[in-house]
């Protein structure tokens, strides 16, 4: 969406800010849930080939029946801990998507610079996307650092 298109329908500036302001937020929530799915499938392909490794590996083994026991014991051992590296992943990313919205949302010039003046060990993201323990640094950082922020528009 561009903005001469919005002044050319007779959209003042506040309301085309606010148009561009909205559509942005729309977007960017699907972009991120597009890099997530685009990252989900790329490692599910990773693990699948992974996995067609290990098959292969465990047909070549199949002669000596505590050997394959213990590969199989093995292979278990790792997918466990794949996974476990896999969910921490998508937790991280979810996590980061959702802190940098809440950066533009609150009017941050530089989310680089602003990240690097938040304590992200107090911050964390509940099931539904919903951030905790960010709102308040934010207030304070409008504050303290107020030239980080774009000035908001009453």
């Amino acid at each position: 969406m561009q903005r001469e298109f919005l002044q050319n329908l007779g959209l003042s500036d506040d309301q085309v800010q606010a148009v561009l302001t909205q559509h942005g937020k729309s977007t960017n929530e699907i972009k991120g849930k597009l890099a997530q799915a685009e990252e989900q499938v790329a490692d599910l392909q990773n693990q699948i080939g992974d996995r067609d490794k290990q098959l292969k590996k465990l047909e070549k083994t199949v002669g000596d029946n505590q050997e394959l026991a213990q590969e199989i014991d093995k292979l278990r051992k790792e997918n466990e801990q794949t996974a476990k590296d896999y969910q921490s992943k998508i937790t991280k990313q979810a996590k980061d998507f959702a802190i940098t919205n809440a950066l533009k949302d609150a009017g941050a010039k530089n989310t680089k610079a602003v990240l690097a003046l938040l304590d992200l060990d107090k911050v964390s993201v509940d099931e539904d996307g919903q951030l905790f323990g960010i709102s308040e640094q934010l207030e304070e950082l409008q504050k303290t650092d107020a030239y980080l922020f774009t000035p908001k528009q009453i």
